[in-house]
């Protein structure tokens, strides 16, 4: 981005911020369809901003990049490593789970389980 596009995001995402604080009720992840206005209706600024909970396409993207660098990491570690880091971060599930619920996946002690994802994040 460019120094003036920078400029225009945080002073557009400011002004969202200071309408919200008007607004306390609203549930900033709501989302109001712009088909069905009726003419009498009162709608507010903030009625028509993007979606805060949206993810940008730069950030979707990054996001995407960063989960690739993670598998290829978790290919050059030994397998039994590999698959518990991903059980136990939620890279296949996308429900990172406890230290307990691990060990009890692998049915491995507590005190096992924590030191192989100790050696397993090292390795990586």
């Amino acid at each position: 981005l460019t120094f003036a596009a920078r400029v225009i995001r945080n002073r557009i995402l400011g002004y969202i911020k200071k309408l919200r604080k008007n607004y306390k009720d609203v549930n900033p992840c709501e989302v109001i369809s712009l088909d069905n206005v009726d003419e009498d209706e009162v709608r507010f600024n903030m009625d028509f901003t993007i979606d805060p909970c949206s993810q940008t396409p730069e950030q979707i993207y990054l996001a995407k990049e960063k989960l690739g660098d993670i598998h290829t990491a978790l290919d050059h570690i030994e397998k039994r490593e590999s698959e518990y880091l991903k059980y136990r971060f939620g890279f296949d599930a996308d429900a990172e789970r406890t230290h307990t619920e691990t060990a009890g996946h692998f049915t491995l002690s507590l005190s096992r389980a924590k030191s192989i994802e100790k050696n397993a994040l090292d390795n990586v």
